[in-house]
């Protein structure tokens, strides 16, 4: 097998009638009410979680170690299609802004004053944007092939874009020197299965800690409050020196009980305010 036998869309085309038709119903629909917006397309830097679900786990370990001259050579023939992709996206105009309300992918809110970049003139760039970078299947392989793996090849496609942010469920306890290395990064996603003491002291203030809290209280059978207030409470006395936002978003269920999502929201509320106000 070659890397170009890994199946793999090329194709770059923008259906701009189709798209017009599209906004058109939407103004109608929300007249007075919503003004809707294009979202941006799918500029990730997410080769590696790709790459695992097209070999599949096993084998793409194994890659890793029997045939890593294979893998450098198709890693890089997706990160060129990648980067290619994004200017060609630039060229015809079909890039967008994504510093608004909408999710920075899966952190908080997008808001920034950073974005655009300061000659922005109209035409969307790369650099106006927030990029993205995950590798949500590399949480078990070690530092040193994560940096030859990983890290070298996402970083070719997250130097295009303004700011940065990187990371879903895998920790980030073990990497937080590989994460550094990517330019302008601002926000890093820091799951329930990382140790947070090793996160807090690697970070610092200098990334916005995106902290996403267990879910076991609202999805499961009973939801006890007191130990949701405990449990953030100890996290942010860990975090007291990071910037954080608590974002819960990996909810499965919660169990026909909606009113527990928003109980937590005010559990979340009442031990942020008490922090702040500390």
């Amino acid at each position: 097998m070659k890397p170009k036998d890994i199946l793999y869309d090329t194709e770059v085309s923008v259906d701009w009638e189709e798209t017009k038709k599209r906004e058109q119903w939407l103004l109608e629909v929300f007249d007075g009410i919503l003004v809707p917006v294009r979202n941006p397309p799918d500029v990730a830097a997410s080769f590696f979680d790709y790459y695992c679900e097209t070999r599949g786990m096993a084998n793409a370990m194994m890659d890793f170690v029997e045939r890593p001259d294979f893998v450098h050579e198709l890693f890089q023939y997706i990160i060129d299609f990648k980067v290619n992709k994004i200017k060609k996206l630039e060229e015809m105009g079909a890039l967008a802004l994504n510093n608004d309300s909408r999710a920075c992918y899966n952190g908080g809110l997008s808001f920034t004053d950073e974005l655009p970049a300061a000659d922005f003139t109209g035409r969307v760039r790369p650099k106006d944007m927030w990029g993205f970078g995950i590798a949500q299947a590399a949480v078990s392989i070690s530092p040193d092939m994560h940096q030859e793996f990983v890290t070298n090849y996402e970083k070719q496609v997250m130097e295009l874009f303004g700011l940065n942010a990187i990371a879903c469920c895998e920790t980030v306890d073990r990497k937080m020197h590989l994460h550094r290395q990517i330019p302008n990064l601002r926000r890093i996603s820091v799951s329930a299965f990382n140790n947070f003491e090793v996160v807090a002291s690697k970070m610092g203030s200098d990334f916005i800690f995106s902290f996403k809290p267990r879910t076991n209280n609202v999805a499961g059978d009973h939801f006890n409050r007191e130990d949701d207030y405990k449990y953030l409470t100890e996290v942010l006395k860990i975090t007291r020196d990071c910037r954080v936002e608590i974002i819960q978003q990996e909810i499965i269920t919660c169990r026909n009980e909606p009113m527990r999502l928003i109980e937590w929201s005010k559990i979340a509320s009442k031990v942020s305010h008490e922090f702040w106000e500390a």
